[in-house]
């Protein structure tokens, strides 16, 4: 299985605004964006310009720290209880697309502070589906969802769960060309919970709504 960082266990939507702001010299979120973000290029629908973003970047990509000073999601704690069995029976792959020289380097150390991964396997690869075709994955988790469709088209043996929002999951189980099967929505709630299916993975039930 497979999960991506930032957004499922890494909170960057809150470091990534602080960071903004302090860059460009101006604040044009507002407040429920830090939790909820209205849309994936949540800053320039604020009003930010590409080229105040590119500096936001430039400054993540040559920072020592900046993804390693993440706080957790509230998931992450749930993760953390059932590890131990999940690592037991399943080889755990974290998937990421983060850019600069050390991006790799601060997401294995995060993992070791948070999760106590001693040897984490991280992977920087914007190249999501092929990775997980590569890789044979059974499950993949994200919040993205161009990276989600990437999966299920490139991989179609893999189930993937589309994660939106930080307090419940919206899960999509798509076929190969990104559509949700006959005999299923694609608008599914994943309830968190401190109880876990036999299984190991997590229960689904049916509810209305769209994801982002």
């Amino acid at each position: 299985m497979a999960s991506i960082f930032d957004g499922v266990l890494a909170d960057f939507t809150k470091a990534f605004q602080q960071l903004t702001i302090e860059v460009t010299g101006r604040n044009l979120y507002l407040p429920t964006d830090a939790k909820d973000p209205p849309r994936w290029a949540w800053s320039e629908y604020r009003g930010y310009t590409a080229e105040e973003m590119g500096k936001v970047w430039d400054v993540i990509k040559t920072s020592d720290d900046f993804h390693l000073s993440l706080a957790e999601e509230p998931g992450c704690s749930t993760l953390r209880m059932l590890l131990p069995d999940l690592s037991r029976y399943h080889d755990i792959y974290f998937i990421t697309s983060r850019p600069g020289d050390s991006a790799k380097w601060q997401t294995e150390m995060w993992l070791q502070l948070h999760l106590g991964i001693v040897l984490p396997t991280v992977l920087i690869s914007s190249t999501k589906g092929l990775s997980c075709k590569a890789l044979k994955l059974d499950v993949y988790i994200d919040d993205n969802y161009d990276y989600v469709l990437d999966v299920a088209r490139e991989s179609p043996s893999t189930r993937c769960y589309l994660l939106d929002g930080l307090h419940e999951f919206w899960c999509a189980v798509l076929t190969e060309d990104g559509d949700p099967p006959d005999d299923q929505t694609n608008e599914t709630k994943l309830e968190r919970s401190d109880t876990t299916p036999s299984s190991g993975e997590p229960s689904a039930e049916k509810t209305r709504g769209t994801p982002d």
